[in-house]
């Protein structure tokens, strides 16, 4: 009864929400493009992360979502590594306040968020490493993190997969900070291939930065970085 009651409440709420953005940002991107401007970009971001605050802190899941910030100090720009279990954990990095932009695929195939996401300059891994790069280059060269699920894809079973190389060589390509981040709870709210959300708590735990070892060669820094990173969300997830 109370995961009935749950989706009754969050779902028609979500749908306003997600309304009254599309409302407010869709001309206000517009008039920015008409006049020219180059921050289109950016005031998208600001308004997905406005959007996605919403959802988390005034719908949320029936608890407080816990935000746990370990980081210290960071650079401006960073790349944030997570692991994948749940459709609702790119909401929940709207908790960092940071200016972000996701490197991504199956979104951009959701027909209204597609177009927001190409506004906010978000990447669509699909399109190939090269342009990866050269957008993610971009992306922080002006101040924006990045936000990548190494794993490539939502794990069915809960447990922590196995890494692909590409967050990590963007990493020591761009000889920037990654910040391992650790989702607590969320398969157990929306698991992949679930219709219906569950009411149960949820912890987002932002991990030390670290970065590549440029004193060593390009394929065992990469390696060595992916290695630590990935120890450093087992830990905290078995924490």
């Amino acid at each position: 009864m109370k995961r009935l009651l749950f989706n009754l409440y969050f779902w028609p709420c979500f749908l306003v929400v997600t309304l009254v953005g599309v409302v407010i940002t869709w001309p206000a991107a517009r008039f920015l493009m008409l006049v020219g401007s180059d921050s289109v970009d950016r005031f998208v971001r600001a308004a997905i992360m406005v959007y996605g605050w919403v959802i988390v802190r005034c719908i949320a899941f029936m608890v407080p979502v816990s935000l746990h910030d370990k980081t210290g100090s960071t650079d401006d720009a960073v790349i944030f590594v997570s692991n994948h279990c749940s459709s609702i954990e790119p909401y929940l990095f709207a908790l960092t306040w940071r200016q972000l932009a996701f490197v991504t695929t199956w979104p951009f195939r959701i027909p209204v968020y597609r177009i927001f996401m190409k506004w906010a300059g978000y990447i669509n891994a699909e399109n190939g490493w090269g342009d990866v790069l050269r957008e993610g280059k971009r992306l922080m060269e002006r101040g924006c993190s990045l936000v990548i699920w190494p794993e490539g894809h939502r794990s069915r079973s809960g447990r922590l997969g196995r890494f692909r190389n590409g967050a990590f060589y963007l990493a020591y390509e761009l000889d920037c900070q990654v910040v391992p981040v650790c989702m607590k709870g969320t398969a157990r709210v929306m698991p992949p291939g679930a219709r219906w959300l569950n009411p149960r708590k949820v912890e987002m735990v932002l991990l030390p930065p670290v970065r590549a070892d440029r004193g060593r060669s390009r394929t065992h820094s990469i390696y060595d970085l992916k290695v630590r990173v990935r120890e450093a969300i087992r830990r905290e997830l078995e924490h």
